[in-house]
């Protein structure tokens, strides 16, 4: 919930087994809908999921969508506050990736995306890709496509669109075909903003895009750990007795 304060109201959506989310949401008083809606036809579909979340949103709305291993920085509300963002367009950001827990540790310990409160660096962590389509998608036939938000961060206005796309599978190429509804004049990134991609670990191009397939992005205590733990519970319990 770090991205909690960051906005005016929260839609979480999540599977119908996902106790965790729900309990997380309950806790943040957060709005959470779970649906197993994303496996309807045996298969995972990111769309459908969104979908049941634009139910609760009105059409003269700002929305952002953004996937729930992202940490935008403390400065993201300032920057919207600041900037004047037209309702025909749609906006992305960068991120960098955080990859393990222990270097997430590290970079709360020592956060520095922003020095001084006007450089802006990637804190020692790898830059992630933009889609820039330089010669098209297929079927373009070379034609320049160029940037496009993509769907870890979208932000657009809710009277320029009906749903999120839903002529495709997984959670890697709605995005792509939303970002197509705005011409290439009409999307914008934001340079002031640096998200930070949680990765619970080394993780291959595309290996949650059919669901999450990756181990959950926590710390594990050894066992070696829970033993000392016991220990020194122990020895404060007959202390307190």
């Amino acid at each position: 919930m770090a991205n909690k304060d960051l906005f005016s109201k929260w839609i979480i959506v999540t599977d119908t087994k996902d106790e965790l989310t729900k309990q997380l949401c309950s806790y943040h008083g957060v709005q959470c809908i779970q649906t197993d809606i994303f496996y309807e036809d045996g298969s995972f579909k990111k769309f459908k999921g969104i979908n049941e979340a634009l139910k609760k949103v009105g059409k003269n709305e700002w929305v952002v969508f953004i996937d729930i291993d992202m940490v935008l920085p403390p400065h993201t509300k300032r920057v919207f506050n600041e900037l004047e963002f037209d309702k025909k367009c749609i906006y992305g950001i960068d991120r960098v990736n955080c990859n393990g827990i222990q270097s997430w540790i590290k970079f709360v310990n020592n956060p520095r995306l922003i020095i001084d409160s006007w450089l802006l660096t990637p804190s020692g962590m790898n830059l992630g890709s933009r889609i820039i389509h330089l010669y098209g998608q297929k079927g373009d036939n070379g034609k320049f496509g160029g940037y496009k938000p993509l769907g870890f961060f979208q932000m657009c206005h809710t009277s320029q669109f009906d749903k999120y796309p839903d002529e495709c599978k997984g959670a890697d190429h709605c995005d792509i075909v939303f970002a197509n509804l705005w011409s290439r004049s009409q999307r914008h990134l934001i340079p002031e903003i640096l998200g930070v991609h949680l990765e619970s670990e080394d993780n291959k191009w595309g290996s949650n895009w059919n669901g999450r397939l990756t181990a959950p992005f926590m710390y594990s205590i050894s066992s070696a750990e829970i033993e000392v733990f016991k220990t020194i519970q122990n020895t404060k319990d007959e202390q307190n007795y």
